[in-house]
C-alpha cells in the first residue's frame, strides 16, 4: 500500500517517485547486497530513491527497524535526503503510519498502539560532517535494534572512516545493511574508501568497466 502511494501518479499533480532505469538499478542493488555504494552525478535521484528505500523498509517491520540517515548537518540534510524523507512521509501520513514525526529534530519515531513513542525504531537523521574532528556520532555506533539500515548521504563530505566504523560496531545487531552515496570525488575520501573494489582501485580498467 505504501509503495502504491509513492509510485502512483494518477491522483497527484506530479509524481513522487519516477521509476527510471537508475532508480531501478539502485533498488536492485540494495535488494541483492548487504553493503552498497552508489555513485552518480547530482540530481540522479540517489538521495530521493534511498529515502523511499528507508521508509518502505521501516514500515515493513516498524517496531523492529531503525533507519539511520547520515548527512553533513541537519540544516543541509533538509535540502537533501531528509527533505526527500519528509516529502514522501507527507504523502504517506494520510494513511496513518504508526509514527511521530519531528522534522526539526530529524526524527520519525515508531508509535505503539497504546501511543508510546519508541525512539529506537523509525528513521533518524545523524549529522556527521568532517568538522566533528573525526569523532563518529554515538548514535551511529551505539544503536541496537533487530534490523538496522544505515544510509550515508553525501558520503564524500563526511568523516573519512565513518562507514567502516559504523559497520564494525553495528554488525553486532541481528541484521544490518549499509548504503553509501556520493558524487564521486576522490579515492581517499569516505566514499572512495567505501566504494573501493575488492582488488583495489588499480584493478579497475576504466576503459572497459561499466559497473
Amino acid at each position: 500500500r505504501v509503495c502504491a502511494v509513492l509510485w502512483n501518479h494518477e491522483d497527484l499533480p506530479e509524481p513522487l517517485m519516477v521509476p527510471h532505469p537508475w532508480a531501478k538499478q539502485m533498488v536492485r542493488a540494495c535488494l541483492q547486497n548487504k553493503y552498497v555504494a552508489i555513485g552518480g552525478a547530482a540530481s540522479s535521484s540517489k538521495s530521493h530513491t534511498m529515502a523511499a528505500w528507508g521508509i518502505v523498509n521501516w514500515l515493513s517491520q516498524p517496531a523492529e527497524t531503525l533507519v539511520l540517515i547520515t548527512s553533513t548537518t541537519v540544516r543541509e540534510a533538509g535540502k537533501r535526503i531528509w527533505g526527500s524523507v519528509m516529502s514522501l512521509m507527507n504523502a504517506i501520513e494520510a494513511h496513518n503510519p504508526p509514527c511521530a514525526i519531528r522534522s526539526s529534530l530529524g526524527s520519525i519515531a515508531y508509535v505503539t498502539e497504546s501511543g508510546k513513542i519508541i525512539e529506537k525504531a523509525g528513521l533518524a537523521l545523524v549529522a556527521s560532517d568532517k568538522a566533528k574532528g573525526g569523532k563518529v556520532n554515538t548514535k551511529l555506533v551505539g544503536s541496537k535494534q533487530k534490523r538496522v539500515i544505515v544510509i550515508g548521504d553525501e558520503l564524500a563530505e563526511l568523516q573519512p572512516t565513518i562507514m567502516q566504523t559504523v559497520v564494525s560496531n553495528l554488525s553486532k545487531n541481528p541484521w544490518l545493511q549499509a548504503i553509501g552515496m556520493s558524487n564521486p570525488s576522490s579515492r581517499l575520501d569516505a566514499f572512495g574508501a567505501w566504494a573501493e573494489p575488492e582488488g583495489g582501485w588499480d584493478s579497475v580498467d576504466h576503459l572497459t568497466a561499466d559497473t
